[in-house]
């Protein structure tokens, strides 16, 4: 057997077979060495043959020539049929045997290596040498672009270049250490340090991050991604989720950043999740940016598979907006239609209350299968400015914390409730009030975000309120109480009233 795989595997190339076994026909079988491809040889029979792929013609295969062909063939055409083990690589130093259908790195790709599978992957035209404002200005002259992204991606685009200059001013190349307290990782280990491997040329990664961005978006106006009650998250053919954190990554001043009672993120919740238990956050929610800017300042915490674990509940602004939703198809989210905005269009109503239906379902068998983290925001919305200029934290929807009440008695497994505060308001700030229409205004900042999370809330604290027969008021005093853990957090903690 060995002397066929030396003959049809060149001994130079990596891709080689690295476990065979004899078949009771007589066939010899293996795996070739990036694992993608599952081949057969005939001890006595002149060829090689792949057992899904038998409708290949077999004179083909029979000569030297049909061999090297169909072999070339079959390590590039067929997808992938099982995991490539971490010490081998597809990557191979002949090109006729190189096997591209593995999307598996030994170690982490660069940040130079992500812009251009993004570039690529994307489609993002090369030839006609067009920057992105020339290309939009095109798009929307050529009917592929409404004048309102056009506007908004305009707008994002010279606010994210200031951003990314305040960034390199303010040194954000320096690790985080207070905000895990570990030694430090190997650079090119920290997916998070963005900036470090950035070019230190701010106009260029702006450049290269909305060139994609625009192709997404185009995508997105001419054919409108429909998201199921859950979506998970999208990494292949385009990885939406490593974009969409490469583009925060960089407007995040994780130095200055603060993380409160950090021990739930780093024990408390991973221990509980590790034993089947579910977790569900009760959070303020103040900026698009809330999903990726929690997600790296876990990783920073060194819990990356918790920050992509995690499931958000999503309104229908995030899934609707063209220009938002690239970033929505990265993150696993539960999709809603919110108490705001569920009567914002009348003739649509029933069909947005069975959409909700299917989402709680779908959300009590996540929960019965344990093991889950679903971060949630009671009120509805964003919070916004009061009167004095203030971000208060939004009054939280008392039938949002009933209905995961009543879905966690449901459920087998444990589920756990915290309160969480987010602060981040100044890194992408919401509209002053709330739209109706889609589009809004996005201007970017390079601002320290904040997290602080309580201690989990016990079972007697659902109970406090039973002494009122009025349930509806019960419902309400109960919504307070946990509004005002939140509050806490956000205005002592976190200090959010000075954003």
């Amino acid at each position: 057997m060995s002397s066929w795989w030396v003959y049809l595997f060149q001994p130079s190339c990596p891709v080689r077979p690295r476990s065979g076994w004899k078949l009771s026909n007589g066939n010899y079988g293996g795996y070739c060495g990036g694992g993608c491809c599952r081949l057969y040889a005939h001890p006595r029979r002149n060829y090689l043959y792949d057992k899904d792929y038998d409708d290949v013609d077999h004179d083909r295969r029979k000569s030297s020539l049909g061999r090297h062909l169909f072999l070339r063939w079959l390590l590039r055409a067929h997808p992938r049929k099982k995991k490539p083990l971490a010490s081998y690589n597809c990557r191979g130093t002949i090109p006729t045997t190189s096997c591209t259908t593995v999307p598996h790195q030994s170690r982490p790709l660069s940040l130079q290596q992500r812009l251009e599978n993004y570039l690529v992957q994307a489609s993002v035209p090369r030839d006609d040498q067009l920057d992105f404002l020339q290309r939009a200005r095109r798009y929307r002259q050529q009917g592929m672009l409404p004048v309102q992204c056009e506007q908004v991606l305009i707008e994002w685009y010279h606010s994210y270049y200031q951003a990314l200059v305040e960034s390199f001013a303010s040194n954000h190349h320096h690790h985080p250490h207070h905000l895990c307290h570990q030694p430090p990782i190997e650079e090119e280990t920290i997916p998070s340090t963005t900036t470090t491997m950035m070019t230190k040329d701010p106009a260029w990664f702006t450049e290269v991050m909305f060139q994609v961005l625009l192709e997404l978006v185009r995508r997105c106006c001419q054919q409108k991604y429909i998201f199921e009650p859950f979506h998970r998250s999208i990494r292949q053919p385009f990885d939406y989720l490593e974009f969409g954190l490469d583009f925060a990554r960089p407007v995040i001043h994780l130095a200055q950043s603060t993380v409160w009672n950090a021990r739930h993120f780093t024990d408390t919740i991973p221990q509980q999740l590790q034993r089947g238990d579910n977790v569900i956050l009760f959070s303020n929610h103040q900026s698009e940016g809330d999903p990726h800017a929690i997600h790296v300042v876990l990783e920073n915490l060194g819990q990356s598979q918790l920050a992509y674990a995690m499931i958000f509940m999503a309104g229908d602004r995030v899934r609707e907006d063209p220009v938002a939703m690239p970033f929505s198809m990265g993150r696993n989210l539960l999709t809603v239609y919110s108490k705001r905005h569920i009567d914002d269009y009348p003739e649509k109503k029933a069909e947005k209350l069975q959409h909700n239906k299917k989402t709680i379902q779908k959300m009590q068998q996540l929960l019965q299968q344990g093991g889950n983290i679903i971060w949630l925001a009671p009120s509805g919305g964003r919070d916004r400015r009061d009167m004095a200029g203030l971000v208060r934290v939004a009054d939280f929807i008392p039938e949002s914390l009933e209905l995961m009440r009543f879905v966690a008695s449901q459920v087998k497994p444990a589920v756990h409730f915290y309160p969480m505060a987010l602060k981040t308001w100044d890194l992408l700030p919401p509209p002053d009030h709330i739209q109706v229409a889609l589009g809004e205004k996005r201007v970017v900042r390079y601002v320290p975000v904040g997290i602080a999370i309580g201690d989990p809330i016990e079972e007697t604290e659902w109970s406090l309120f039973h002494t009122t027969a009025n349930k509806q008021l019960q419902r309400e005093q109960r919504a307070r109480y946990f509004h005002g853990k939140v509050k806490q957090l956000y205005e002592q903690q976190l200090r959010g009233l000075d954003q």
